[in-house]
Parts: structure tokens; C-alpha cells; sequence
């Protein structure tokens, strides 16, 4: 029995040599540039996208694998990319994938691969291929909330369609936001970046190991590429192999911009615009907590719904009649004026931080937030309330809100 227990230990160990389930399986560090940039000629290729109907190919990007089988790389080079900038990657539908078929490119070799699943809003899309691929390197996850700005960083792709091109740099930024996706929360990178990067791999230089996928660059602009944390990959990738579930409450709250000159002389009247609050000491009150302690102001609470999904156990896209269910954020009493500082275990910052925690948060899965209120009397108080998210409703319902 014992004999029959180290052969089948042995098969075992044998099969993750050759090909390990996921990155958490490599019981390796690579510590050397030649080691990084032998594994990653392995692991990252190049993604053509061609349409039924004609001959030309229709786009290229890149992608790494992050199994034997699957393959991460961005919503975009999935789907059409909208010359638009006003509806950049904004307008997405299943229809312009319906006719596409795809092709990764590894060594010179060309594999077919299925589609998967995509997810618009963070622009992070999976193919698949059939079977593992002989000699194809699987891609080391690594934890992008360790990177730190100065960090050297490599970024893999196919720039132009060149295969297997690898540009050099530091990140010189975390949580940017440049205005792409409704979901920001990017590298940025001084690692030129051009059209046909996209998919691939920002890769931590001092072990090996994948901090981002890029994302975008750029033109004209050096030390301008941005990358997607490979955190946020990690935590929707169970979505993207399904249905992505995203969180809404009802509730409407200015941008970061756009309260940035409320700290000054004029601050209380921007404020009184976004409120309507006239209580000239209330006002005060509040321009100071968000400014001197942080958190983000609620200026709008959706009392009502209509014709939106609601049953976590129907099929996405179900429509309901619920014109008199009251919102979550109604429904847990969140006021105009209330400071949001806290929601699930994140900390609210500004606007950015609290996209990111609604949308981290899972439907139908109670949770609280913490918030400031200041009464008429101008006193302070801090209350947690729970509240359970929703689906995400359709944007001609949410009418901008979260």
C-alpha cells in the first residue's frame, strides 16, 4: 500500500513539473533577468482576432496564461474597441463577438482558442485552448497591492504584432485613473507601451512574478502606460468564467474632480449645489470632514426601481416589476449629506476607493458601511448600518449612480 502511495506521489509531483494547476503551484522565485525572460517567451502570446466573413485579420493584442488552458488579456482586444471618445470602451455588446473566432500565436505556431468569458468594466476578458500547449510556461501570479512606486518592472507583449517584445521601466504611480473605465485603479508605468501590448504582462522584476496586465498607453507620452492589478484579475476571475455579478446600492456621489475646488471660498456653494442643503454652518461642517478627514458625499439616494433583475437564482438579463422595491440605499436610510467612510472592510477615501468597494462587494450578501452624519444641531455622528447589495441595474435605470 505504502509502494502504491509513492507512485501515485510521484505521478502527482511529475504533473505539476510539467503542467502545475495554477501559479500557486510553482515552488519558484525567478530571480534572474535571463530566467524572466526565457519563462515569460513561454507564457505570453499573441492574440489574433479574426471575423466571419473576412480575410483579413481584424485585430491583435496579447495575453499571458495563467493555467495550462486559459489565457487573461483585456475586454478590448475581445471585442471592438469604440473610436468614440466619448463612448470608449463604453458600449460593448455580445454582437460584436458573435461572428469573431480566435487565434493565439506562440513561437511562430498558431492555436485556436474559445472565448470565455469578458468583463467591460475592469477590461479584463479569458480564452481557453483545448489543451495544454507543449513547452507553453504558465504565468506567476503575483500580489499587486506589494508594488511599490520605483519598483523595475518589464512589460511582455506584442507591440505592432512583433512577437515576443519586452520593454523595461519602474512604476512611477498606483491607483491612477484616467478617465477609460467607470472601475480605475491602474499601474502606471514608465515601460513604453504601444498598440498590441495590451493583454500582457507587467512583470515584477525582482521575482518574476505578474503585477498587472497592461492595459493602455499613451502615444507621445514616456512614463504614461498603465497596467490593471493582477489582484483585481484574481478576485473576478470566478466571474469571468461565468456570469461577472456586479454590486449596486442607489446612491449618486460627486467625482473626486469635481469637488476639488469645494475647499475653497466658493467650496460651500458647490456643496449646496450638489445638496441643496442651505444651513450655511451644516455646509461648513461637512466641506471639512471630507477635505480635512476624507470620505465621499452622498448627494443623492434612488428611492425606487423599476424593471430591474432582482432574483439572484434568474438568469442575467431577467427583467422584474419592482417599481415600489425600495433600494438598498434607501432601504438602510443612507441620507443626502451623509459622508460615506467605510464600506464592507474598505476604507472610503474618495469616489474611487468607494467604486471599487461596491463593486468588490457580492450581490445579495449583506455587508455594512459606516458613515458621518452631522444632525440639524450640527452635532457629529458616526453610524454603521448593514445593507445588502443588488445586481447592477442597467445604466438607462441607474442614471449615473452606484
Amino acid at each position: 500500500m505504502s509502494r502504491i502511495k509513492h507512485i501515485v506521489a510521484c505521478l502527482f509531483l511529475a504533473g505539476l513539473c510539467v503542467y502545475p494547476a495554477s501559479s500557486d503551484a510553482f515552488p519558484l522565485s525567478l530571480q534572474t533577468q535571463e530566467e524572466i525572460m526565457t519563462w515569460y517567451e513561454s507564457a505570453v502570446v499573441k492574440i489574433e482576432r479574426y471575423q466571419i466573413g473576412e480575410t483579413k485579420k481584424d485585430w491583435h493584442g496579447s495575453g499571458v496564461f495563467y493555467t495550462p488552458t486559459r489565457i487573461v488579456t483585456n475586454s478590448h482586444v475581445i471585442g471592438e474597441l469604440p473610436q468614440s471618445s466619448s463612448s470608449f470602451r463604453a458600449v460593448y455588446s455580445d454582437s460584436d463577438i458573435a461572428r469573431a473566432y480566435f487565434w493565439i500565436v506562440m513561437k511562430g505556431k498558431k492555436y485556436a482558442a474559445r472565448f470565455v468569458g469578458r468583463d467591460p468594466t475592469t477590461d479584463l476578458a479569458v480564452l481557453e485552448v483545448r489543451e495544454p500547449i507543449p513547452g507553453a510556461a504558465v504565468g506567476i501570479l503575483g500580489d499587486s497591492s506589494n508594488v511599490r512606486v520605483g519598483e523595475e518592472v518589464y512589460a511582455f507583449g506584442n507591440p505592432f504584432g512583433m512577437e515576443h517584445t519586452v520593454t523595461s521601466g519602474i512604476v512611477t504611480a498606483k491607483e491612477k485613473v484616467h478617465g477609460l473605465l467607470s472601475y480605475e485603479d491602474y499601474i502606471q508605468t514608465q515601460a513604453p507601451i504601444n498598440p498590441g501590448n495590451s493583454g500582457g504582462p507587467l512583470v515584477s522584476k525582482k521575482d518574476g512574478r505578474i503585477v498587472g496586465i497592461i492595459n493602455s498607453g499613451i502615444r507621445g507620452a514616456d512614463g504614461m502606460g498603465y497596467a490593471i492589478p493582477i489582484n483585481l484579475f484574481k478576485d473576478i476571475e470566478p466571474g469571468l468564467l461565468g456570469t461577472i455579478r456586479r454590486s449596486w446600492i442607489g446612491i449618486q456621489f460627486p467625482k473626486s474632480d469635481e469637488l476639488k475646488d469645494a475647499e475653497g471660498f466658493q467650496g460651500l456653494q458647490i456643496i449646496n449645489d450638489f445638496t441643496g442643503i442651505n444651513d450655511i454652518v451644516l455646509l461648513g461642517k461637512i466641506r471639512e470632514e471630507v477635505f480635512d478627514k476624507g470620505g465621499v458625499l452622498v448627494v443623492d439616494v434612488l428611492r425606487a426601481m423599476e424593471s430591474v433583475q432582482i432574483d439572484p437564482q434568474s438568469d442575467p438579463g431577467t427583467l422584474v416589476d419592482v417599481s415600489n422595491l425600495k433600494t438598498p440605499a434607501y432601504k438602510t436610510a443612507i441620507r443626502i449629506g451623509d459622508i460615506l467612510k467605510k464600506f464592507g472592510d474598505d476604507s472610503v477615501r474618495d469616489s474611487q476607493t468607494l467604486i471599487r468597494a461596491i463593486f468588490k462587494s457580492v450581490p445579495y450578501k449583506e455587508t455594512t458601511v459606516t458613515l458621518v452624519r452631522f444632525e440639524e444641531s450640527g452635532e457629529r455622528k458616526e453610524h454603521t448600518f448593514s445593507i445588502t447589495p443588488i445586481i447592477r441595474i442597467p445604466e438607462s435605470v441607474r442614471d449615473g449612480s452606484y
